[in-house]
């Protein structure tokens, strides 16, 4: 008979993310790229995204025995939550990316600073809460997990950043030409 052995942490998801990220990376990075902001920043997004699983992974682990290891499961608890914020604004920075053009106008222009500004600001206010702010913890067994305003910061960040892209996508602040395209 075959005996189950359960883990002391549940890591499915991370490991599927990173498996996904890294068949994306192998794609992306095995054939030579034409030099645009977009491919530039789609570089970083999936470096930065390898980095943010391994955080996340390592912080899942770590979580489960914090009581022997304090400092490690903190700093990657952190390092996790300091990932998603600068993970979040590069994908809202790729997102506006997509969305230049030659023919731009200066107000099209200027929507795409201004939301640039309006995802940033909130971004940097995360990474010093998540200086500041000590990280909490709940659940048991396999289900423990960070709580407390730092995460729930994070998810709200995130929330908002993409939110707020949505809506700049919706409100088309510029009017599309039949010579340029989104």
């Amino acid at each position: 008979m075959i005996e189950y052995v359960e883990m002391s942490y549940n890591i499915e998801l991370q490991i599927a993310a990173f498996l996904f990220t890294t068949i994306l990376g192998i794609v992306f990075f095995s054939k030579p790229r034409w030099r645009c902001i977009q491919n530039s920043i789609f570089r970083v997004l999936l470096i930065l995204t390898w980095i943010e699983l391994i955080f996340d992974f390592v912080s899942v682990i770590t979580l489960y025995h914090r009581d022997k290891i304090p400092f490690i499961t903190e700093f990657f608890c952190k390092g996790y939550l300091l990932l998603m914020f600068l993970w979040t604004f590069t994908i809202v920075m790729y997102i506006i990316s997509n969305t230049l053009h030659e023919n731009m106008s200066k107000k099209g222009l200027l929507a795409r600073k201004t939301l640039a500004i309006f995802i940033l600001i909130p971004c940097i206010v995360g990474i010093v809460l998540t200086f500041v702010f000590p990280l909490e913890y709940a659940g048991s067994g396999r289900y423990l997990y960070t709580c407390g305003i730092l995460p729930n910061y994070t998810y709200m960040y995130s929330a908002y950043a993409v939110i707020l892209s949505f809506i700049f996508f919706l409100a088309k602040i510029e009017k599309k030409d039949a010579s340029t395209s989104f």
